[in-house]
C-alpha cells in the first residue's frame, strides 16, 4: 500500500523524466553524460564560489593567533643548547630585567661631554670590537656600561675614551672567551692609558655599577625576535636587522626607547625591506603578525614610532649639523661580504 507521503508526491504531476545521469551506465548514454552541460553560475542565480582565503577566514586566522600564539620553541625541543624549556622564561625575565636596568638620556646633566663625543666614542670602539673580532652582544654590552657610568656621575672628555676602553674590557669579560689582555687596549689607544690607569677605571666602574654588569641589551631581544620571526641566522634579513641596530648604538637619543623595542623596530623594518625586494617593490602587509606582537609585547603602532627614528639614522648618511659627520664605521663593518653587504642598499621607506 503507498503511504500518504507517497500518494502526496505523485499527486502534484507527473514524474520527471531521467537525465543521462539518472540512466543506467551503457554505451550509449556514456556520451550523452559527458556532453552534459554545467549550467553557469548565472544560470543558477548564485555566486561562483571562490576558494581563495577571504577576508573573514584572515580575520579568524589572526584571532585564533591571538589567543594561541605559535609556539616559536616547538622546533628546538630536540636541541639543549638553545634551552627551549626554558626560552620562554628567560625572555620573560629580560623584559622584567629591563624596565629596571635602562639608561635613559644623560647629556643634559654632563658639563664636559656631549652627545657628538660619545657618537665618536662609540665609532671607535666599533672599530676596536671588530679589530679583536668580539661578539656583537659584547660591544653592545660595552656601550650600555658606558652609558650607565656616564649617566650617574660627571665626567671629564679627557678620560672619556679610558671610560670606553674599560667598559669593552668589562663586556668582553663577561661574553667572550677569550678577552682581549689588558696591554693589548693600552696599545689600541696608542698608550694614551696606561695598563694601571685600565684597572684602576675598572674597578671604579665596578664599584660604581655594584658589579652588577648584566642588562639586557637590543641584540640579546633581537636573538629572541629572530626565532619567533622565523629567520634564518647569517642571512641577509638578519643581518640588516644587526646593522640597524649598531648604528642606533651611536644615537644618544635614542635611549629614550628600550632596546626591547628597538630590536623589534629592526627586526620590522628588515622583514618589510625583505618582502619589498622579494615582491618587486610592492607594498606588503601582515608582516607584524599576531605571534610577533605577542611575544614582542608592542603592538604597531608602537614599532612604527621607533622604526621612524631609526630611518631617520640610517637614511641619513652624512650632514655637517649631524652626529654621523665623519662616523662610518658601522657603515664600513657591514659593507663586507660577511654581513651581505647590507650598508650599500638603497634607502628605506615606511
Amino acid at each position: 500500500m503507498l503511504t500518504r507521503a507517497t500518494k502526496r508526491l505523485r499527486s502534484h504531476g507527473p514524474e520527471p523524466s531521467p537525465t543521462p545521469h539518472d540512466k543506467p551506465l551503457t554505451k550509449e548514454n556514456l556520451s550523452a553524460r559527458r556532453n552534459v552541460k554545467t549550467p553557469a553560475p548565472q544560470e543558477l542565480g548564485c555566486m561562483q564560489l571562490d576558494l581563495s582565503p577571504t577576508r573573514l577566514q584572515l580575520w579568524e586566522t589572526e584571532e585564533k593567533q591571538k589567543k594561541h600564539p605559535q609556539d616559536c620553541d616547538v622546533w628546538d625541543k630536540c636541541e639543549p643548547s638553545t634551552a627551549p624549556h626554558y626560552a620562554e622564561d628567560i625572555h620573560q625575565w629580560n623584559i622584567d630585567l629591563e624596565a629596571s636596568s635602562a639608561t635613559s638620556p644623560y647629556m643634559d646633566m654632563q658639563s664636559d661631554i656631549n652627545d657628538k663625543m660619545r657618537a665618536i666614542l662609540v665609532d671607535w670602539l666599533v672599530e676596536v670590537h671588530w679589530r679583536f673580532k668580539l661578539c656583537p652582544t659584547c660591544l653592545h654590552r660595552c656601550v650600555y656600561l658606558v652609558d650607565r657610568y656616564c649617566a650617574g656621575s660627571q665626567v671629564e672628555r679627557t678620560k672619556l675614551q679610558l671610560i670606553g676602553v674599560t667598559a669593552l674590557l668589562m663586556a668582553s669579560k663577561f661574553d667572550d672567551v677569550y678577552p682581549p689582555e689588558v696591554r693589548d687596549l693600552s696599545f689600541i689607544t696608542d698608550h694614551a692609558y696606561s695598563t694601571d690607569e685600565i684597572l684602576t677605571m675598572e674597578i671604579d666602574m665596578l664599584s660604581f655599577l655594584e658589579f652588577n654588569v648584566n642588562a639586557p641589551t637590543a641584540d640579546v631581544f633581537l636573538n629572541r625576535f629572530l626565532r619567533v620571526a622565523g629567520v634564518i641566522p647569517a642571512t641577509r634579513c638578519c643581518h640588516r636587522a644587526m646593522y640597524y641596530l649598531e648604528r642606533c648604538l651611536q644615537e644618544h637619543h635614542m635611549l629614550e626607547f628600550p632596546p626591547s623595542l628597538i630590536a623589534s623596530a629592526a627586526l620590522y623594518l628588515s622583514m618589510k625591506r625583505e618582502r619589498q625586494t622579494s615582491r618587486g617593490g610592492a607594498v606588503t602587509r601582515g608582516i607584524w603578525t599576531p605571534t610577533l606582537r605577542a611575544y614582542t609585547k608592542y603592538a604597531l603602532r608602537e614599532v612604527n614610532l621607533c622604526a621612524n627614528e631609526i630611518l631617520d639614522v640610517v637614511n641619513t648618511k652624512s650632514s655637517p649639523l649631524s652626529t654621523r659627520r665623519n662616523l662610518h664605521a658601522v657603515e664600513q663593518k657591514f659593507k663586507s661580504n660577511k654581513f651581505s653587504q647590507v650598508s650599500e642598499e638603497p634607502p628605506i621607506s615606511l
